[in-house]
Parts: structure tokens; sequence; C-alpha cells
């Protein structure tokens, strides 16, 4: 059973790749792709997470963001997230103290601890009845 597993995990391999400005960890096999923390440098400005992105010619559903995907992004203005997201990972946008405004879709069901706690400027969040 445990080289069934480790056969399993090796065919869905994750690869880390940067499309349009946001990091995804992006498995082709199952066409889904989570928004993960940038390996240099920080997110900034206005982001807006699509609902897929297409990597070797392979459509990915953008499912959720990572925890600590934006973590201390102080540059960070606004984020906008698709519709296909349906989970915020904990400490996803902590300390991220210039964040203004934030729109969750009606698919996120899942928002992680810490998600944004400490983003002082906070101003503007839509967050939908599910």
């Amino acid at each position: 059973m445990l080289a069934v597993s480790f056969l399993f995990a090796i065919s869905l391999s994750a690869v880390e790749v940067e499309i349009d400005g946001i990091n995804y960890e992006v498995v082709t096999k199952i066409k889904e792709a989570t928004v993960i923390r940038k390996s240099s440098g920080k997110y900034s400005g206005r982001i807006v997470i699509p609902e897929s992105v297409e990597y070797e010619g392979v459509t990915c559903h953008v499912t959720s963001i990572g925890d600590n995907a934006f973590y201390y992004c102080n540059g960070l203005k606004s984020v906008t997230i698709g519709n296909s997201v349906t989970s915020i990972g904990e400490s996803a946008f902590e300390y991220c103290s210039g964040l203004t405004s934030v729109t969750i879709p009606n698919s996120v069901t899942i928002i992680g601890e810490r998600a944004f706690f400490s983003c002082s400027g906070l101003t503007s969040v839509t967050i939908p009845n599910s």
C-alpha cells in the first residue's frame, strides 16, 4: 500500500511557476493550481486571482490560496479572488497593512486562521453568504 501511495504522489507532482506576476503550485494531472508565496520579492499593487491558468497547454483551475501566500506583503492594495477558489489558507494575508479591499467569491467555503490578521488598512471586505 505504501508503494502505491508513493507512486501516486510522484504522478501528481506539482511544479512551481509564475504566471502574470502570481506564483502558483500547478498539478496538471488533476488540473488544479494553488497561489503560493513568491520565492523572491513580495506581491504588491492590485491583484486579481483568476479562475484558471494555463501551463504547458493545460488549463488548471485555481482552487486555493496557500498558507502564507501573501504574508507581510505591505505593498498589496487590493485582491479580487476568482470564482474557482474554494479555500484561503492560514495567514494567507497576515500583516498586509496596505491591503484596503478584498473581494471573496461565493465559492470560498474555508478561510484559515489568521488569514487577515493585522490587515490594519482594510476598509472594504466583500464576504458572501457561503
